[in-house]
């Protein structure tokens, strides 16, 4: 749960920017990133180590919490509105990103802040591969202002090999290809 909401109601604080991450593909099972402890406090330092890993539920449930929440706020926010809320859902088949752009707020739900989804790699694909990240922005683009393409983790392995600028390249070429075709 704390991949979707506990990172979404600091919006409504002073952040402009709430990340949901890291969101992988795992099809079966969520991944359960590092084992515990993963989190150690510097007091002195007045710092913190995060070892989590990649812990993630995976595209599908991520995606119907971020459903379920846009339904609520489409019903709650047009409750008074019976026949608008009827029109927009009948007139939106393709995605609910598609009802708030209509309702005209950003994906976050916010009208001045911004949701951004960290897709990331499930630590048995092959390391070559950038199939999780197309699946990602298929299966969590609609809800997303931001998409990050997280290639940085040291807890999968081999995916900083993915840095490398032919494959970085590759890389995002496939993401922003796919972000054209399901926008």
């Amino acid at each position: 749960m704390k991949m979707v909401f506990g990172s979404i109601p600091l919006l409504s604080l002073i952040y402009n920017v709430s990340l949901v991450f890291p969101i992988n593909p795992h099809l079966i099972f969520h991944q359960p990133g590092n084992p515990k402890p993963r989190v150690f406090r510097l007091p002195q330092d007045r710092a913190l180590i995060n070892r989590y890993g990649f812990p993630s539920d995976g595209h599908r449930t991520v995606a119907l919490r971020l459903r379920e929440r846009i339904r609520r706020y489409i019903y709650g926010t047009l409750s008074h509105h019976p026949k608008e809320t009827a029109r927009l859902l009948a007139s939106s088949p393709d995605g609910f990103g598609t009802l708030v752009d209509a309702i005209g707020v950003n994906r976050s739900l916010y009208r001045s802040k911004l949701l951004g989804i960290n897709l990331g790699k499930n630590k048995s694909s092959n390391v070559e591969s950038v199939d999780d990240y197309v699946k990602g922005v298929k299966e969590l683009g609609d809800y997303a202002d931001v998409l990050v393409v997280n290639v940085s983790s040291p807890n999968t392995p081999g995916l900083r090999s993915l840095q490398k600028r032919e494959k970085l390249e590759t890389l995002l070429r496939e993401v922003s290809l796919c972000m054209l075709i399901f926008p």
